[in-house]
């Protein structure tokens, strides 16, 4: 997360982010996002995507030894199409308990936006992150994080 600010990524829904230097995968700073309470919430990266497009997001998160509960994660991918609205497409991380507390795992998933012909993207936010549902008392830092495209149609 070096060189990044969080000009592009917002919180949502009692949920709270902040550059840290203690702890990096890579580099020299992490994402930390912090979840106090049972009300259901997400960081988002603001994005742009493109019609009959492949994308690959990647990140390392680490879940810090003294965490108190073990948030279950997933991307999902949120952009409005006109004429249409808004459309969700949810991809489910492998549950990240099954592994050490303060290790960094690689996270990934693959998803396609696939709308008709014609159809027009108005704008695009991608949900990245998403402690579950009312999972309280969550941290959990996030590094190297990459969303590219990989294929077009």
């Amino acid at each position: 997360m070096d060189g990044v600010t969080l000009q592009n990524w917002a919180d949502a829904a009692k949920i709270s982010i902040a550059l840290d230097a203690t702890q990096s995968s890579s580099g020299k700073q992490s994402l930390k996002i912090s979840k106090n309470d049972s009300v259901w919430g997400g960081v988002f990266i603001k994005t742009l995507f493109k019609n009959n497009a492949t994308y690959r997001f990647s990140c390392r998160v680490k879940i810090p030894d003294d965490s108190p509960n073990q948030p279950q994660m997933s991307l999902t991918v949120m952009y409005v199409v006109s004429p249409g609205g808004k459309r969700q497409i949810s991809k489910p991380f492998p549950p990240l308990s099954v592994r050490a507390a303060g290790d960094w795992t690689e996270v990934e998933c693959i998803f396609t936006i696939n709308e008709p012909e014609g159809d027009v993207l108005e704008s695009g936010v991608s949900g990245i992150i998403f402690p579950t549902g009312t999972t309280p008392d969550c941290t959990l830092y996030v590094d190297d994080v990459e969303l590219r495209r990989i294929a077009q149609d």
